[in-house]
């Protein structure tokens, strides 16, 4: 049995970013050949930062992160 090498990326995003996400890694990973891969798509419930108790959205901010340079709040 012939196996291929699997790499495994996990990203959580905004919902306005998940096409542009996927069109992205489809152009990049695209080769029309076995073995492409899969993207799977998941709601993410809840997130919390350990460090600080921070939950949800605040949890997944950082300073210079993509939507705050782009004014995007409240994930919109």
């Amino acid at each position: 049995m012939d196996l291929l090498p699997k790499a495994q990326v996990n990203i959580v995003l905004s919902d306005h970013n998940v096409e542009k996400t996927i069109e992205a890694i489809m152009a990049a990973a695209r080769t029309g050949k076995e073995g492409d891969g899969l993207i799977f798509i998941y709601p993410v419930d809840d997130v919390v930062r350990i460090r600080t108790g921070e939950r949800g959205r605040e949890a997944l901010m950082y300073p210079d992160d993509i939507d705050t340079r782009r004014g995007v709040r409240n994930g919109r």
